[in-house]
């Protein structure tokens, strides 16, 4: 509550207070997430066609269980309740998948560099798991910011996700270009997981509601709604992959 929720709700009302105070503002961009439309992947089995798009919302997640997606969902819904209640401004919503590609920086703190200096580290060349989620490109979102700042007909909540796909897909892909990376060949036990997760800083039941499924999500609206084209997965990976390796954060022989 302190470290996460507290902060998202407390700074998004700091923010558009002061919009609110500010004649000129004609539009809010806000940043949100995929997990403000679903916490787990199990949500999926409760959508009409099996398919996540931007009118679904996270209803699973709480303070305890999954409190990062919680706080993005409240977070969302507060900045539609205050943008709701005045009609100066419009507000204009970015849900990312899970964002990849070149980072600006040497940084190692965010969970994408971490997955890929994990991933060719060797540290699970016994396998990964299973399931797959939304991917995009850093790059991708940027530009998705920028269409919706600057395009007039832009309203609503757009699914920032290019690629459905798992943790194995970006093995296979880093291999296609690094092949003697200790890269993972296949998937480990959910239920090996599911026994070692709090070990590794998952939960059991994140582990019973994640691994092994396969989301899909619909991401016409945004192609349609900003005119956005996403880049190849592969681009992505392997532009990721340079940068990483330029900036001697990986290391290949």
């Amino acid at each position: 509550m302190e470290e996460l929720i507290k902060p998202a709700l407390d700074g998004t009302r700091n923010i558009l207070q002061t919009v609110n105070e500010t004649d000129s503002v004609q539009r809010v961009v806000l940043t949100s997430s995929m997990v403000a439309i679903y916490a787990d992947s199990c949500d999926l089995i409760n959508t009409k066609d099996g398919i996540f798009t931007e009118k679904h919302w996270n209803k699973t997640s709480s303070v305890n269980h999954q409190p990062y997606p919680h706080s993005k969902t409240l977070a969302e819904k507060e900045a539609w309740k205050i943008a709701n209640e005045q009609n100066r401004w419009d507000l204009v919503v970015i849900n990312p998948g899970f964002i990849l590609g070149p980072s600006l920086s040497k940084r190692t703190d965010s969970t994408s560099v971490n997955l890929m200096l994990e991933l060719t580290s060797g540290k699970f060349k016994t396998g990964v798991p299973a399931g797959t989620h939304a991917n995009v490109d850093v790059r991708d979102v940027a530009k998705a910011h920028i269409l919706a700042g600057y395009t007039p007909t832009a309203s609503g909540r757009h699914i920032a996700a290019s690629h459905e796909g798992d943790f194995l897909d970006i093995a296979k892909t880093i291999k296609t270009k690094y092949p003697s990376l200790p890269l993972p060949k296949g998937y480990v036990p959910k239920w090996l997981f599911k026994l070692i997760a709090p070990k590794i800083g998952f939960s059991r039941k994140y582990v019973a509601n994640n691994v092994g499924y396969n989301i899909k999500f619909d991401n016409s609206y945004i192609k349609k709604n900003l005119g956005i084209e996403f880049m190849p997965f592969e681009k992505t990976i392997h532009d990721f992959m340079d940068q990483l390796i330029n900036d001697e954060l990986i290391k290949v022989k």
